[in-house]
């Protein structure tokens, strides 16, 4: 039998709730004209988020100037066929003086903090179409 599935784009509102009771996401971005995807804790900062990335590997200076990005934090309920995910796409730019809030590498690597304006914001929620229930919350949210 086959489940159908709904998919129920999400508001401004949600987006930033969802993504400020989540730790972690994925950053996007090129490196040598190639695209490179990471895994990096964050948190929403203003109008956007901040993203502590391992020193060691970023190259050297590679969010001195505006860089355009895209980065998706979302949880999905393995074999519940439920889930939420939310994308920003925007420009990163290095925060030197960033202040550590809990937010670096538990392996006390050195941190290159990237601050994200939230340009183009955008989520949606999955679930079976047949349940009106809502949808995962992240932990702590």
């Amino acid at each position: 039998m086959t489940i159908a599935t709904r998919v129920r784009s999400l508001g401004e509102r949600e987006c930033w709730s969802l993504l400020g009771g989540s730790e972690m996401g994925r950053l996007c971005y090129t490196e040598a004209a190639m695209p490179v995807v990471r895994a990096v804790p964050f948190e929403v900062a203003g109008a956007g988020i901040v993203v502590a990335l391992r020193a060691s590997t970023v190259r050297a200076g590679a969010f001195e100037k505006p860089t355009i990005v895209a980065f998706e934090a979302g949880e999905w309920a393995r074999g519940r066929r439920r889930g939420w995910s939310v994308q920003v796409v925007g420009r990163a730019l290095a925060v030197p003086g960033h202040p550590v809030t809990g937010l670096s590498w538990m392996d006390g690597e050195a941190t290159v903090y990237v601050r994200v304006n939230a340009d183009v914001l955008s989520g949606e929620r999955v679930g079976p179409a047949c349940d009106a229930r809502t949808l995962p919350r992240p932990r702590g949210g």
